[in-house]
């Protein structure tokens, strides 16, 4: 399976939704166990002692396979969902992916199911950020200084170290364009953060993002919602 790429602006979000009927549905629970010790020591008497803390977290495990609306079946597979699925239940699954992903309904790609059949849906919000590039902001202003400042230096100095002699002015020329381009690229990047920072303020790369999934949702409520009832007249 490729491995899911992060989505750095809003062009190359791409949300699907795939709809069809389950039939075939696991749960299971997965259980963790987490130990902790804390040591005590009394400075009256000089003894320590050590209490051992144990507690268990489980999480619900949610395994489907939904024939869509086309005859192909997929498999859906997420944890702490919410709300259960049966054999028989229509359901959605919401995929949020880049424009570089070859697989864009995978599992890495699942942010969102709904149950038509019970009326219950949800957004994995930690899925969806962890689908998203986080802000370069601080990061991106100290790397672009260090390329303005000691990127040419630096080229510089290991040419001098480890390149041909300076006998040759072509390898002089050379050596100044390389620690000149470095330069010109940081200055170039600088710019761009400055920009971001400084520029007039719009709605967040995840603000957008929660924006169309949540379209995207409430379009395929609504969708489902017709055809049941176009079905039932």
């Amino acid at each position: 399976m490729a491995v899911a790429g992060k989505i750095a602006n809003l062009e190359e979000a791409v949300v699907e939704v795939r709809t069809g009927i389950v039939e075939g549905n696991q749960n299971w629970s997965r259980s963790n166990v987490n130990v902790r010790t804390t040591a005590t020591h009394d400075a009256a008497t000089g003894h320590g002692r050590s209490d051992i803390d144990v507690s268990t977290t489980s999480t619900e495990e949610l395994r489907l396979f939904v024939r869509d609306d086309a005859g192909d079946e997929f498999e859906i597979r997420a944890h702490g969902v919410g709300f259960g699925f049966r054999e028989g239940h229509r359901v959605s699954a919401i995929y949020l992916a880049s424009t570089r992903d070859s697989q864009r309904t995978d599992r890495d790609n699942l942010v969102g199911l709904i149950n038509h059949s019970t009326a219950k849906h949800t957004l994995f919000n930690n899925s969806v950020r962890q689908r998203l590039s986080g802000p370069v902001g601080l990061l991106g202003m100290v790397i672009g200084i260090a390329m303005v400042i000691a990127g040419p230096i630096l080229v510089y100095k290991l040419w001098s170290a480890f390149g041909p002699g300076d006998e040759d002015f072509g390898w002089i020329f050379i050596k100044g364009l390389g620690s000149l381009v470095i330069g010109v690229i940081g200055a170039l990047f600088l710019h761009a953060r400055l920009g971001a920072m400084l520029g007039p303020k719009g709605p967040t790369l995840e603000e957008t993002v929660f924006a169309r999934l949540r379209e995207a949702r409430d379009a395929s409520i609504e969708r489902e919602k017709g055809r049941m009832a176009s079905t039932s007249g």
